[in-house]
C-alpha cells in the first residue's frame, strides 16, 4: 500500500530523510569532489607530507619489539614455545 502526499509537506519530509551514506557527501557542500577540485590536491599533499615522516611507536608496539628482540637475543623462543604447548603455559 502507498500513500500519496504533497512534496512540501512535513510527512514527506519525515519520510525522505537522508540515509547516512548521503549525508556524510551532504556534509562536504560539494566541495572537492569530482575533477578538477580541490579535494584531490588536498589528500595528495598530506600524503606527500606524510611520506617524509616517521611512523609514532605505540607503548605496545615496542614493548612487542622489545619482548622479539630479548627472546632471540637470549635464545628461548623454543623454550617458551614447548613450555607453552604444555599444562603450565
Amino acid at each position: 500500500m502507498t500513500k500519496e502526499v504533497a512534496i512540501d509537506s512535513a510527512e514527506a519530509r519525515l519520510s525522505a530523510k537522508p540515509s547516512p551514506a548521503s549525508t556524510a557527501v551532504s556534509h562536504e557542500g560539494g566541495r572537492g569532489q569530482g575533477r578538477g577540485g580541490r579535494g584531490g590536491l588536498r589528500g595528495l599533499s598530506s600524503v606527500l607530507g606524510q611520506l617524509g615522516k616517521k611512523s609514532k611507536l605505540g607503548t605496545l608496539e615496542k614493548s612487542k619489539l622489545d619482548w622479539d628482540r630479548y627472546k632471540k637475543d637470549e635464545g628461548i623462543e623454543g623454550e617458551l614455545q614447548k613450555y607453552n604447548k604444555g599444562r603450565e603455559g
